[in-house]
């Protein structure tokens, strides 16, 4: 495989200010209703909390849950077990982010997000529906501050453990931004949309091999991968390009 030496990608053409923001995104509804690709793997089936209730606040559920269980609440086993405290807070949720009960998505998370009791959060979304793709709304004010929700044909629940995921909050927040760029401007790196295909199922499935072969065809993509820093948070990406 060609080195990155005799690659020679062009100088550095995306700023920070270009990595788009995940809630940025032009998604519908409709992206929620794509066929699942992956199965879930039971060993992580454990760090998993079901939201039981069926009706249409199970997203509000499954944030005001993940929430008492990050602040420790001391009745954070009544909103696991999914007593009336949850069902409460959920409601007041989408009384003050002004979200109309009914199904939810990227619009109405990006919504609850911004309201004063999640303010100092940040909601990170995997999408068992899109390939376990990962989004995230809004910013933590510390690293022990994020909500992680799983969507599974309409419904939320809480994933507690990220690291048994081995997917670190710093890797999520790359991969989000660099499939975002891909899927928002894909003629500034790929030749045609056959290849730019390949790369969003090698973002969305972390196919190291798969993506250091896109950086090898698209100096823009090499570029891309370098000031997001998707190298830095994958060392062994470099090990495949090379």
């Amino acid at each position: 495989m060609t080195s990155k030496e005799e690659h020679q990608p062009t100088p550095s053409s995306i700023s920070q200010e270009e990595l788009a923001s995940p809630s940025e995104l032009n998604v519908t509804m409709d992206d929620f209703d794509r066929p699942c690709t992956l199965s879930l793997p039971k060993s992580q089936k454990k760090d998993i909390v079901q939201i039981r209730n069926t009706d249409v606040s199970c997203c509000a559920c499954a944030l005001v849950t993940a929430k008492a269980i990050v602040d420790q609440h001391p009745q954070w086993k009544s909103f696991r077990d999914g007593r009336k405290i949850q069902k409460d807070q959920a409601l007041q949720l989408h009384r003050d982010a002004q979200v109309p009960l009914g199904p939810c998505g990227y619009n109405e998370l990006t919504q609850f997000s911004q309201v004063p009791s999640l303010s100092d959060y940040q909601i990170l979304l995997m999408n068992v529906d899109r390939a376990f793709s990962i989004t995230s709304f809004g910013s933590p004010t510390t690293p022990d501050k994020q909500l992680v929700l799983l969507h599974e044909k309409g419904h939320y629940d809480v994933i507690t453990s990220l690291p048994e995921w081995d997917f670190t909050p710093q890797k999520i927040i790359i991969y989000s931004e660099v499939l975002n760029i891909v899927l928002n401007r894909p003629d500034q790196f790929f030749e045609n949309k056959e290849i730019q295909s390949i790369v969003i199922q090698a973002l969305r499935h972390r196919d190291l091999q798969g993506l250091a072969q896109a950086a090898v065809v698209s100096p823009q993509f090499y570029d891309l991968c370098q000031t997001s820093g998707l190298f830095n948070v994958e060392p062994t990406l470099r090990t495949w390009y090379q």
